[in-house]
């Protein structure tokens, strides 16, 4: 009997050692203000307090998007627009300190329990990057440069799939972006000329992807005909779908 137990407190513990990593946890954001979010039912604010890569341990919530917000009050917004920011959001971290902090960008920043912090991440620093970006009255479509999967056209947003279109589904010409592009893989953030070369050199270049954008159609004979565009990706028809 006592090694039955013995076995059975040796799975347990085996099964808590790999519970430090949460797959189905979420970051939730404040709609008022990006800055405060909940996640494990507790609610946390950004602090300003600029954490160093080199002081990350481990991943303790693993969640990657892209949100929207006014670069001024830091507001989320549905849909990118005049005085508006673009950021990357990935994941909640542990440092070697024991803090907590979160990924935006490529910065990271401490987090603190909600009631005690009055320090709250600056805006600002984000701002001058991706502020006034005016999509709403023209028809250029442009790619993100923090997820280049994802391409916008009169304020909205669409998100380029794997799925293939067939030649008889490509609707009305809209554009071509005739560009290149190199990317993360699982980020989908661009990778600049700079890092390219380094990569290259380094050779770790198999979570790389790369892109030639072609033309940009619109999409027939589909129900859903407003909430798609067809997106020539490496000379293949892709559907790429408007995001809620």
């Amino acid at each position: 009997m006592g090694r039955r137990a013995s076995i059975i407190v040796s799975i347990l513990l085996v099964l808590l050692t790999g519970c430090g990593l949460n797959n189905t946890e979420k970051i939730e954001f404040s709609k008022t203000d990006f800055r405060h979010i909940t996640f494990n039912h507790k609610d946390y604010s950004i602090t300003d307090n600029e954490i160093s890569k080199d002081n990350i341990r481990n991943v303790l919530i693993k969640d990657y998007k892209v949100i929207w917000i006014n670069s001024h009050t830091g507001k989320i917004l549905s849909k990118l627009s005049n005085n508006s920011c673009t950021l990357a959001i990935m994941n909640i971290f542990q440092t070697s300190d024991k803090l907590l902090c979160i990924g935006i960008d490529d910065k990271y920043f401490q987090i603190a329990p909600k009631d005690q912090t009055s320090n709250l991440l600056n805006i600002s620093r984000f701002s001058s990057k991706n502020t006034n970006v005016e999509l709403d009255s023209g028809d250029d479509i442009l790619i993100d440069d923090n997820n280049c999967r994802r391409i916008f056209y009169r304020g909205e947003a669409y998100y380029i799939t794997s799925e293939e279109v067939s030649s008889d589904k490509v609707g009305v010409y809209i554009d071509n972006l005739a560009e290149v592009r190199l990317f993360d893989d699982e980020t989908g953030k661009k990778i600049s000329n700079e890092e390219r070369y380094a990569i290259y050199n380094k050779g770790e270049a198999k979570d790389r992807v790369n892109w030639f954008y072609g033309e940009v159609y619109s999409i027939k004979n589909s129900k859903d005909d407003e909430e798609s565009l067809v997106v020539k990706i490496n000379n293949v028809y892709r559907r790429a779908m408007k995001e809620e």
